[in-house]
């Protein structure tokens, strides 16, 4: 056995330490793929509404891709501030 912080750490805690972070770490990494997914759908509707409104027709792909997700990130920031704001 070892001592941190002047606590025992008997071998069973230390495995389980371990197996606490990589299951966190395994959360996390699903997380922020879901966050890429939902970012990706934004910007899907984000361009639908460009090439139905005929908004689109003036510019390039690049261009139309760009601010799809430049639309999609103002989205997810408001989605994170709570949603709509009151004026």
């Amino acid at each position: 056995m070892e001592t941190s912080g002047g606590l025992i750490v008997t071998p069973d805690m230390r495995s389980k330490g371990q197996e606490y972070r990589r299951t966190m770490a395994g959360l996390e990494a699903e997380v922020a793929s879901l966050r890429i997914a939902l970012r990706d759908q934004f910007a899907m509707a984000a361009l639908q509404g460009f090439l139905a409104s005929g908004m689109a027709e003036s510019s390039t792909y690049d261009d139309d891709a760009g601010s799809a997700y430049k639309w999609a990130d103002a989205m997810l920031k408001a989605r994170a501030a709570g949603g709509e704001k009151d004026e």
